[in-house]
């Protein structure tokens, strides 16, 4: 657990279990590229949802691929807590889940997720879409989602 802290310009591959994992306030995962990992991509959690307390954290401008090596049901990036913000994110070549946010207040936006697991649905506010091509996103409840996302679909 931690505060405050910047990882910029990383270059995270072939580990045995997640990529990068933080929780806290304030965290910022910028400019990194998370490759050929276990487990989970990029994992970020931090905010309050009982208090509604933004956590402000950033996931921005990676590029996450080839991750759930060594497990499967896991995620290129991860968002969970309260008022997080992944933007302008590459995501995909996996063969499980691309992205999910879970909590309120996340600003979701501008990410290219492509070639991620099939059949699964993406949740947005109560509502299915189910047979998607990927399931490149799952949400539980976000309160400020934009709907600016970039989905390769495959056939």
């Amino acid at each position: 657990t931690a505060d405050n802290i910047t990882i910029k310009g990383c270059t995270v591959r072939d580990i045995y279990r997640d990529g990068i994992t933080c929780y806290g306030v304030g965290i910022t995962v910028i400019d990194c590229e998370v490759a050929y990992v276990g487990s989970n991509g990029i994992s970020v959690y931090g905010g309050d949802v009982a208090t509604l307390t933004k956590s402000n954290n950033l996931i921005c401008n990676n590029y996450v691929h080839n991750w759930s090596q060594r497990a499967t049901m896991n995620l290129g990036v991860i968002s969970e807590g309260c008022g997080s913000t992944v933007c302008h994110n590459e995501v995909g070549d996996s063969t499980d889940l691309g992205m999910t946010a879970r909590g309120p207040y996340h600003t979701v936006e501008y990410n290219y997720i492509y070639k991620t697991n099939r059949y699964y649905f993406i949740y947005i506010h109560r509502i299915y879409f189910y047979k998607m091509d990927s399931s490149i996103l799952f949400w539980y409840y976000i309160t400020n989602l934009k709907i600016f996302q970039y989905f390769q679909f495959l056939y």
